[in-house]
């Protein structure tokens, strides 16, 4: 049994961790309702059947860029904090945990999987880091499942738009649309973006503040 001394540890990385992700979370959120805001300008034109000025398009760039970069940034924080959450319980030797820490962090990296095992692994440590017994470990979590509900959709409008990128490389097949229809979807993308992004950032510090303050009950960290 790992003694207190060490849990504790692990509770202040944990803590540390969740302030950098939870910065970094709030910038991509601040970012993205840029876009979001930039890409209404431009569907304004597209309505009046008006090319956007090019200081528009070249701001949308920008700002898209710049929201790749701080989500490629916040992935490493975060794949820690996951890693350092669900090593916390295991620290304090909470018994009949599903996965590990190293799984439930490199899940999110490895294709399928991370259709699903994150988002268990993520309630698992949302319900256990509140003092829920074994049986109840994959019972509801509602900042869990909020994430995941914005999460998914993000993916799956991906792949339909990367598959939509790729057919015309490898076929004779081109799938196009009219302009307002593109910047729509990417709108509707960009409020699914923020939805997880900010669900994700209710359930880190809910997972924090319940292994932080010990709202998981004595027998998690006693």
């Amino acid at each position: 049994m790992v003694g207190p001394a060490a849990t504790a540890q692990g509770i202040a990385k944990l803590q540390v961790l969740a302030r950098i992700v939870q910065l970094a979370l709030v910038a991509f959120l601040l970012v993205t309702g840029l876009a979001f805001i930039v890409d209404l300008v431009i569907l304004a034109r597209q309505l009046q059947v008006a090319d956007p000025p090019t200081a528009i398009n070249d701001l949308g760039t920008l700002v898209y860029l710049l929201m790749i970069l701080l989500l490629l940034l916040a992935t490493i924080p975060i794949l820690l904090w996951v890693y350092r959450a669900h090593a916390n319980l295991r620290e304090a030797s909470v018994a009949g945990l599903k996965y590990s820490p190293g799984w439930a962090a490199g899940s999110f990296l490895v294709p399928l999987a991370n259709l699903v095992v994150p988002f268990r692994a993520m309630r698992e440590l949302y319900n256990r880091s509140h003092g829920e017994p074994e049986d109840f470990a994959q019972s509801g979590a509602g900042p869990v499942t909020s994430w995941w509900a914005c999460h998914i959709p993000v993916v799956m409008l991906y792949v339909a738009l990367s598959i939509q990128g790729v057919l015309p490389l490898v076929s004779n097949i081109w799938v196009t649309a009219p302009p307002a229809a593109t910047t729509i979807m990417g709108l509707f993308d960009l409020l699914l973006l923020m939805g997880s992004a900010w669900f994700l950032h209710q359930t880190i510090i809910a997972i924090s503040m319940a292994q932080r303050h010990g709202v998981a009950t004595a027998n998690v960290f006693e």
